[in-house]
């Protein structure tokens, strides 16, 4: 999509946003050190919006947060995408 809009003067972006702290985040966060852990990773909504009108126009894929883009930087670099096609599927095993 963001290729036909090119030149319209419509920009599309993708935003790839990791863990940030929404309603459903919230409530469905562990207790403890895990749920803590979490809180502290967490971008709030605000800092993804900041991010993706920051790259809006220039850009067409924006992962957001730094932690985020170390993280895919480290699957890239060693790991096959066989291997993040199964990470990412276990989620949503039974």
């Amino acid at each position: 999509m963001a290729c036909e809009c090119e030149g319209t003067g419509v920009d599309v972006e993708v935003i790839t946003l990791g863990t940030t702290l929404t309603p459903s985040l919230l409530s469905n966060l562990p207790g403890g050190p895990q749920g803590e852990a979490v809180m502290k990773i967490a971008l709030t909504p605000e800092e993804c919006v900041d991010e993706a009108f920051e790259k809006l126009g220039k850009e067409l894929s924006v992962i957001a947060g730094q932690r985020n883009k170390d993280s895919v930087h480290d699957w890239k670099a060693n790991h096959t995408e066989d291997e993040y096609i199964r990470y990412m599927g276990s989620f949503y095993r039974d």
